[in-house]
């Protein structure tokens, strides 16, 4: 099998316990370095070289924590702010942000991750599998001439709607909100164009 480093061999064991005791996954940086008897920063530190190496192995893991963000997520003016503990989500999410050209701030705080509407709706299509999300994104393709129409007052409203839908109804209300609200864009749009 030939020879581990002690720090290859950290993160083989902890792999192998995360595996093992999948509830551990639940738990924050905080309570697993109380639980493991190891600091926080070694915590986030270990826990992500686990996911680096054996990223398969915690897909379903990686998007259960970006949806779990994504419901949490709060607006903070014309931003959308995301609460990302896990370093590894945190990076897949920022990835995705530049390969789709929007940029992510996590200067503040690097467990925030602060990015516009336009860059939040990008992601989530990217993360949204299912017929509703296929149709958000056509429907969100045709109507982003009207966006662009609205003041940035009529944005904050909607970030505002988005937000409010869900924290009281998950990400399935936050679609079908979304769906009726370019709906709405549609409409308005449609009336900015025949005036």
């Amino acid at each position: 099998m030939g020879s581990f480093s002690g720090r290859e061999l950290e993160i083989l064991v902890l792999h192998k316990f995360l595996l093992s005791n999948e509830y551990l996954l639940n738990m924050s940086n905080y309570e697993l370095s109380i639980e493991l008897k190891a600091t926080e920063t070694k915590i986030k530190n270990l826990m992500y070289e686990v996911f680096l190496r054996y990223k398969p192995d915690y897909d379903n893991y990686v998007k259960e924590k970006i949806e779990k963000s994504i419901m949490g997520m709060k607006a903070d003016g014309s931003k959308i702010v995301l609460q990302i503990e896990n370093t590894f989500t945190r990076k897949t999410i920022e990835e995705q942000a530049r390969k789709l050209g929007h940029l992510v701030d996590t200067s503040f705080n690097s467990d925030l991750v602060k990015m516009s509407f336009p860059a939040f709706f990008s992601i989530i299509d990217n993360f949204l599998d299912d017929d509703k999300g296929k149709d958000l994104k056509r429907k969100k393709s045709s109507t982003r001439n009207a966006i662009e129409k609205f003041t940035e007052n009529a944005k904050k409203d909607l970030v505002k709607k988005v937000v409010v839908g869900v924290a009281t109804g998950g990400l399935s209300s936050m679609v079908e909100i979304a769906d009726s609200l370019l709906e709405s864009i549609v409409e308005q749009a449609s009336n900015f164009s025949d005036s």
